[in-house]
């Protein structure tokens, strides 16, 4: 689009520089004063050009300029999550850390406790086994002494059958 205004308004000046050219001519002025004005139009033609193409490259220097801080930024952003990611990152993993340091030591207890109540199962066991050992050794003792007292009762029985006899 621009190169068409620009091609529209080169064709302009040509068909002015024309139109000039026929008045100039039409009205038979000399020539000094047509190369004077030729001159002056071409270097105001030139004037411009230059100052254009100079608009040009003064707006492409800012684009760039633009192009290069948007890169800038993009990368100080970049930079700033990349930190922040790390940061989370740490965070998580510190808190997954403290959690399975709390279940091992959570599970150290319940060990502990299981350990224990395993003992005290097994004190249990053997105290109770000690209480039947003893009550059994206690009913032998007094079957035996109830069987000498039968006896000894039987032998005064039969001594005394004996005495009657």
């Amino acid at each position: 689009a621009a190169i068409l205004r620009e091609d529209a308004l080169y064709r302009k000046k040509q068909a002015e520089e024309a139109a000039a050219l026929q008045r100039y001519e039409a009205e038979l002025r000399d020539a000094a004063a047509f190369k004077s004005w030729q001159a002056s139009m071409l270097a105001k033609d030139e004037a411009a050009r230059e100052a254009e193409i100079e608009a040009r490259r003064q707006a492409m220097a800012a684009v760039q300029d633009a192009v290069e801080k948007s890169r800038a930024a993009q990368l100080a952003e970049n930079r700033e999550a990349a930190a922040a990611l790390k940061a989370q990152a740490k965070a998580i993993e510190e808190q997954v850390a403290r959690e399975r340091e709390a279940e091992q030591v959570a599970k150290a207890a319940l060990r502990a406790t299981v350990v224990e109540a395993r003992v005290g199962v097994a004190q249990a066991a053997e105290r109770v086994a000690a209480e039947r050992r003893a009550a059994a050794e206690e009913e032998r003792k007094k079957q035996a002494a109830d069987a000498k007292a039968l006896m000894e009762a039987e032998l005064r029985d039969i001594a005394e059958k004996r005495d009657i006899i």
